[in-house]
């Protein structure tokens, strides 16, 4: 093996290692929210607090929920990143 490819084989994996990572970090950074925003169907957001959903997610994500969650945020003051 040639030593660009070799290093673009290293690089690739780090790159693939490092968003596993940051996955993982966000995902229990999800996990442990007092807030819950459940998505009902395309046109409907449920929030629960607590930690605790109201309903179970039975469909997939669209414009009109991430607007509701962010109208949602923007109610409670949670600041921007």
């Amino acid at each position: 093996m040639r030593t660009s490819q070799f290093r673009n084989t290293i690089k690739t994996v780090l790159q693939n290692d490092m968003r596993v990572v940051l996955d993982s970090a966000a995902a229990a950074q999800f996990y442990t929210n007092d807030y819950i925003a459940t998505i009902t169907n395309t046109a409907t957001t449920t929030f629960g607090s607590a930690g605790t959903a109201l309903a179970t997610s039975t469909g997939n994500m669209s414009d009109k929920n991430v607007r509701d969650i962010v109208d949602r945020m923007k109610t409670l003051l949670i600041p921007r990143p």
